[in-house]
């Protein structure tokens, strides 16, 4: 008689390496342990991250923390573990472009408030030179064109207002002129 049997042998992975990181509060981090298929993650605590059983999550933490992470094999056979310190710096700044240039060359062609530290767009508004609102925006994704009742506006001076609220939950308040350039 005979009688053969399959038997799946796991090697123990090599090691990997996570490497602490610093990173200005409100940024992501790709935390990277994939060590390949047939094993188990799992990141302790779960706070800011984008899952806590794979092995990429993103990691957007609001406080320096330490991650945790376990790797074991399907079948239990052994186990890894290390962890990743990610130092978070609070620094907030607010700032929008002095100019910018909506001829549609996909280069400058739209204005956007922009900073560190930023939770939420309070208010971004664009005034013409007579005071009237041209622009007016709560949301970073939502830039102004150049454009008003969607009529391309004069080659001019204009001045803004941008609002916004850190996460340190501290309004950050600036105005300034814009070039709109053609």
């Amino acid at each position: 008689d005979t009688a053969s049997i399959f038997v799946r042998v796991i090697q123990k992975p090599s090691s990997f390496l996570l490497l602490d990181s610093t990173l200005i509060i409100g940024e992501t981090y790709q935390l990277n342990a994939n060590v390949g298929n047939h094993f188990n993650y799992s990141w302790t605590p779960p706070d800011g991250l984008s899952c806590t059983d794979c092995p990429n999550p993103i990691a957007t933490p609001l406080q320096t923390t330490t991650y945790y992470l376990v790797v074991s094999d399907d079948f239990g056979c052994f186990t890894i573990r290390d962890t990743i310190e990610i130092i978070v710096e609070e620094k907030y700044s607010l700032d929008v472009p002095k100019a910018f240039s909506p001829n549609n060359d996909g280069i400058n062609d739209v204005i956007y408030a922009r900073g560190w530290g930023l939770k939420q767009l309070i208010a971004f508004r664009v005034y013409n030179r007579f005071g009237e609102k041209v622009f007016e925006s709560t949301d970073f994704a939502n830039g102004w064109d150049g454009k008003y009742r969607n009529k391309e506006q004069n080659i001019e001076t204009y001045i803004y207002t941008v609002e916004a609220l850190t996460f340190g939950n501290k309004v950050l308040t600036k105005t300034g002129n814009i070039s709109l350039l053609r």
